[in-house]
């Protein structure tokens, strides 16, 4: 009997899902193409992630060999995508479940990544429109007059529906734009119009979200988190790779940013507070690729930059290649967290 060529994936109401969020380049495709190579180098044992049709696992195929074996980045999202995959996990145990644990105080549970890859201008307050892009003076766009088709509705539906959320933001750019806001508060209050209708008087939206700040490894990240003490090295990693600690990060966030003229962040992390239970927010400071390591596997401080920028030449733009091996940093981690919390019930 042959198999069809493509099966599409079967609904299973008891998986818990998760849904991704962020600014155009904030690097949502990188770090989804980051996620297999993250879980295999994981020290969790068991730990996997696999595509639950063609598509999803084609995506991890192409995308994995493009940064770990062609050395470049996969280009941004252009079209809606739609992408999911399973990830199976062992996370705490709770009491009556104890009869499942193996030992160890955890039990085996299932996450489901089902996300909807859509360009980052969907994110945008006004569909289909870069918040860059000048509006004609003293006219407001009307419904269904976006330059692309209006699918910011169905974005926010699905994140309302999700029981988790990656949020991505890119403090480049940031630095350059500081549209973060621009891109969030869209989103948000559309998932608001769909969600709290059904949620009661005096309670906020339930959703874990896991704050992921992008390009860990550029040197204008990494050196100031090196020169105001945030940095440190997790023992446990052979290679010795640098990193900011999950209590530390949304500070460092917000002082990263406070220098940068155009940024509007702390609207952003204010209103995940009012929006979400600040108890369901955690936030990450994460690399796709990671940091460069020597011949002896050793992340070396006068020579750590795994992404060499260069120039472009006329009529060419300038492009971005990766140096070394990729060593992702805090893109299962954030995984993990919203798995134990989403089974927790936190």
């Amino acid at each position: 009997m042959t198999e069809p060529a493509d099966a599409a994936p079967q609904a299973d109401q008891n998986l818990r899902r998760i849904g991704l969020w962020g600014a155009t380049q904030s690097g949502k495709s990188t770090f989804l193409s980051a996620l297999y190579i993250a879980v295999s180098r994981s020290p969790q044992q068991d730990l996997m992630i696999y595509g639950v049709d063609n598509a999803s696992t084609d995506f991890l195929i192409n995308n994995t060999s493009l940064l770990n074996y062609s050395h470049i980045f996969p280009a941004a999202t252009q079209v809606e995508q739609q992408l999911a995959w399973n990830v199976r996990m062992r996370i705490q145990d709770r009491p009556r479940r104890r009869f499942m644990s193996k030992g160890d105080g955890k039990v085996p549970f299932d996450l489901r990544i089902d996300l909807q890859d859509a360009p980052g201008r969907v994110f945008a307050s006004v569909p289909g429109q870069e918040p860059s892009q000048e509006a004609q003076p003293g006219r407001l766009s009307l419904p269904g007059e976006a330059s692309q088709p209006d699918q910011s509705g169905a974005v926010a539906s699905y994140l309302a529906d999700c029981q988790g959320v990656l949020l991505l933001v890119d403090p480049l750019r940031e630095r350059e734009t500081g549209d973060a806001h621009e891109y969030f508060h869209g989103t948000l209050l559309r998932m608001a119009q769909r969600a709290m209708p059904g949620v009661p008087p005096g309670e906020r939206l339930g959703h874990h979200v896991a704050v992921c700040v992008t390009k860990f490894d550029d040197p204008d990240v990494y050196c100031f988190a090196r020169d105001n003490g945030y940095r440190f090295y997790h023992t446990g990693d052979s290679h010795m790779f640098p990193r900011v600690s999950e209590g530390d990060a949304e500070r460092f966030l917000h002082e990263l940013c406070r220098g940068y003229r155009r940024s509007d962040i702390e609207l952003v992390t204010s209103s995940l507070g009012k929006y979400f239970y600040p108890d369901r927010i955690r936030y990450f400071i994460t690399s796709a690729v990671g940091f460069y390591a020597d011949e002896d596997g050793q992340f070396q401080d006068e020579d750590y930059q795994n992404v060499v920028h260069q120039q472009g030449t006329p009529g060419k733009e300038a492009t971005y290649t990766i140096r070394g091996a990729i060593h992702p940093i805090n893109v299962v981690e954030p995984l993990l967290w919203l798995g134990e919390s989403v089974a927790a019930g936190r």
